[in-house]
C-alpha cells in the first residue's frame, strides 16, 4: 500500500483488494465504492450478508447508521475482526475490497501487528468523526472465500460453469458426475482425456 501511495501521490486513494475474496466479473462494487468515496470522502469498505459461521471467521460491523438516500451504503462506527459471537449486531461481513484515504494507508503503515485486515480494522476504528468518515457499501451477489477449503471449491465450479470457452463442457460434466454419483467417475470426454475444471478466471 505505501508503494502505490508512493506512485500515486500522497493525496490519492488506493483501492485494496485482497486475493482470498473473489467476486465475479460482473459484480460492479469497486466502481460503486469509488462513488461512495467521491461522494463522501474518507475510505470505503466493502460488505456482505452473511451467516453466523461466517461472521464469526470474518471481519464485521459493529456499530453503523444509516445513510439518507442511499440504500446500500452504511457510515461505519466500529469493526471487529473475528468476533465473539456476544459481540455481533447484525449480518454484514467485510470483503476484501477497500478504498483506502492517504490518512488510512498512513495510519496502517505505523501499525506493526497482525495481518493485513487486522491492521485495517485498527486503522479504521482509529478515527473518529473529528478525523474522517467511513463507509460501507453493500454488495449483492455471490462472494467466495477462497481462503477456505469449501469457498475455494464453490469458485472453481461457478467460475469454471461461467468460462467462455471451458464452461458449457465443464457443465456437462458436472452434470454426468452428479447422476453418477458422488463416488463415481463420469465417462472420458470424446477427445479420450478426463474434462478437469479449470482455474477461476478473474
Amino acid at each position: 500500500m505505501n508503494r502505490a501511495s508512493a506512485v500515486l501521490g500522497s493525496d490519492a486513494p488506493v483501492a485494496l483488494l485482497l486475493a482470498d475474496d473473489l467476486l465475479p466479473p460482473s459484480s460492479s462494487s469497486l466502481r460503486r465504492m469509488l462513488q461512495v468515496h467521491r461522494l463522501y470522502g474518507g475510505s470505503v469498505v466493502a460488505l456482505v450478508r452473511a451467516p453466523t459461521d461466517v461472521l464469526l471467521r470474518s471481519g464485521v460491523v459493529l456499530a453503523s447508521e444509516a445513510v439518507r438516500s442511499q440504500t446500500d451504503v452504511i457510515r461505519i462506527r466500529g469493526l471487529a475482526e473475528k468476533p465473539q459471537q456476544s459481540e455481533l449486531v447484525d449480518d454484514l461481513a467485510v470483503v476484501g475490497r477497500y478504498i483506502l484515504s492517504p490518512r488510512a494507508i498512513g495510519r496502517i503503515g505505523e501499525l506493526e501487528h497482525g495481518n493485513s485486515e487486522a491492521r485495517i480494522t485498527d486503522a479504521i476504528n482509529s478515527f473518529g468523526d473529528e478525523v474522517e468518515p467511513v463507509h460501507g457499501v453493500v454488495i449483492e451477489g455471490d462472494r467466495y472465500d477462497i481462503g477456505t477449503h469449501s469457498g475455494y471449491l464453490k469458485a472453481q465450479v461457478a467460475f469454471g460453469c461461467q468460462h467462455d470457452e471451458f464452461g458449457p463442457e465443464f457443465v456437462d460434466w458436472i452434470s454426468r458426475f452428479n447422476l453418477a454419483g458422488r463416488n463415481s467417475t463420469p465417462d472420458r470426454s470424446e477427445s479420450g482425456a478426463d474434462v478437469h475444471p479449470p482455474p477461476p478466471v478473474v
